[in-house]
């Protein structure tokens, strides 16, 4: 299943976009969560398929 993630940038209000495959839900929000802890610069993350919001995470949340 395809996901959208888009990650809100701590030094600026443009978001990055990625486009990810994921099997499931549960997958697709790992895979999200493990980027944001990989990148200092994005404070969150939105993780959507195509017509619902899967979940919203903030850096905060992982430690």
């Amino acid at each position: 299943m395809a996901y959208i993630l888009y990650f809100v940038r701590t030094d600026s209000t443009v978001l990055d976009l990625t486009i990810l495959t994921a099997g499931d839900d549960a997958e697709a929000e790992r895979l999200a969560l493990t980027r944001l802890a990989e990148q200092p610069a994005y404070r969150s993350v939105e993780v959507c398929d195509e017509d619902r919001l899967v979940c919203r995470r903030e850096r905060s949340d992982l430690f």
